[in-house]
């Protein structure tokens, strides 16, 4: 039961008049709407200003609703709209397409540098063994060589010694050959013989030395 119909139970009117402007006096001071349900609701719907909410926008009429002249401009508006997000959207998709591409190629790129460094480090991996092969063999030969030249160096060294001695057993018979030949009385001619003998035998044992130093001086 509504304000109205139980005003009007409690204070029935006696005229039309009067009702109506009872009525009007009641719905004011309480500030009730009298327009009819589906008036006020389609208010609401288009957005009419009221009292109560003055900061509602109206909202926009639909194309239909339009004169055919603004319709054309709506539509051709909408259609620029949609063609210049069509385009951007074109050249979005270009520039990451290209982009794409380019990380397409450096991605190959890099695949193919990997690969070349795998088959670089490989074939400095197979230098490395040969290299280390031929030192392991000429490691081998030195070890021979300084074999050889430790025998070497003995003998020499022995035929060193034995000469020494040849040539002080040598300089022992020719001091005692001069002595021998100075107690018998021999001429002074053999004394010069003797002499130029030694001499000679002198540079003999120089000679040998050189070649003992030359074959010393190879270990």
């Amino acid at each position: 039961m509504c304000l109205t119909e139980l005003f009007d139970m409690i204070h029935p009117p006696n005229k039309i008049g009067t009702e109506t402007s009872t009525l009007n006096e009641i719905d004011n001071s309480y500030g009730v709407n009298r327009a009819p349900i589906q008036q006020q609701h389609l208010s609401a719907l288009i957005g009419e200003s009221s009292n109560t909410a003055p900061t509602k926008q109206k909202r926009k009429a639909p194309a239909a609703a339009l004169g055919p002249e603004k319709k054309r401009h709506y539509d051709k508006a909408y259609r620029l709209r949609c063609k210049e997000k069509k385009e951007k959207n074109e050249q979005d998709m270009a520039v990451l397409t290209a982009e794409n591409d380019k990380l397409k190629r450096e991605n190959e790129e890099f695949k193919s540098e990997g690969v070349k460094q795998s088959e670089m480090v490989r074939t400095q991996n197979e230098q490395m063994e040969v290299v280390n092969s031929e030192l392991r063999h000429l490691k081998s030969q030195l070890q021979t060589q300084n074999a050889v030249v430790y025998a070497l160096s003995s003998q020499v060294a022995s035929r060193k010694d034995s000469m020494d001695l040849q040539h002080e057993n040598r300089q022992l018979r020719l001091v005692r050959s001069l002595l021998i030949k100075k107690i018998n009385g021999d001429d002074h001619s053999n004394l010069i013989q003797l002499q130029e003998k030694s001499t000679k035998l002198e540079q003999e044992k120089n000679a040998l030395q050189v070649i003992i130093d030359v074959l010393c001086a190879k270990r």
